[in-house]
């Protein structure tokens, strides 16, 4: 167990917390809205760069600024629908079943919040040239991962993320987590649970 165990238990308490606090259909609404914050943000994104009249090469602004006129409205339009809601249900015997409810997402989330940076974090260290996937899986490509971890950062990531308590527990779930990544992420993730071994 080191920091990073520490931080992830700190997220899961928060986020359980905060999933009590809204309770199960705040929290199913903040997901919802959460989810059509980033599909909205993709497609308003085609919209902004004529718009604003923002060349090519300021893709990444544009991007920015449809996520965030996405997000925007979308969680504005949350928060006043799980206000009301909330509001209507306080003075109902579903209360404690709407409060446990939204602990248990909350923690469902929080769980999927330290699984997901888990994911990133090996993608961003265990980096896989271009064409490595293509000739081994990964056996291959843990072994070109290994060249590219000589870099000071990308070591200490390793060494938090290999001396990590939740990496183990979530290694042994390895044909679940695995097989349902994108390539390069499910790779990553495979680098480091074999690195665990």
């Amino acid at each position: 167990m080191n920091g990073l165990d520490g931080i992830f238990i700190l997220t899961i308490v928060l986020v359980t917390f905060w999933g009590f606090k809204v309770g199960l259909i705040g929290a199913a609404i903040w997901f919802i809205a959460a989810y059509l914050s980033v599909v909205l943000g993709a497609h308003i994104v085609g919209w902004t760069m004529p718009r604003l009249g923002l060349p090519g090469n300021f893709a990444s602004l544009a991007i920015a600024i449809g996520y965030v006129l996405a997000s925007t409205a979308v969680f504005m339009v949350a928060r006043l629908v799980s206000l009301s809601i909330r509001s209507g249900i306080k003075f109902t015997p579903l209360r404690w079943a709407n409060d446990v409810g939204g602990a248990v997402l909350g923690f469902l989330f929080g769980v999927f919040a330290v699984v997901g940076f888990i994911a990133v974090a090996a993608a961003l260290t265990y980096v896989v040239p271009e064409g490595a996937q293509d000739y081994g899986g990964a056996s291959y490509a843990e072994s070109y991962s290994r060249i590219y971890l000589n870099s000071g950062p990308r070591t200490w990531i390793d060494q938090q993320l290999t001396g990590s308590l939740f990496v183990e527990v979530l290694a042994n779930l390895r044909p679940l987590v695995v097989p349902f990544a994108p390539r390069e992420l499910g790779i990553a993730v495979d680098v480091l649970f074999s690195r665990l071994d």
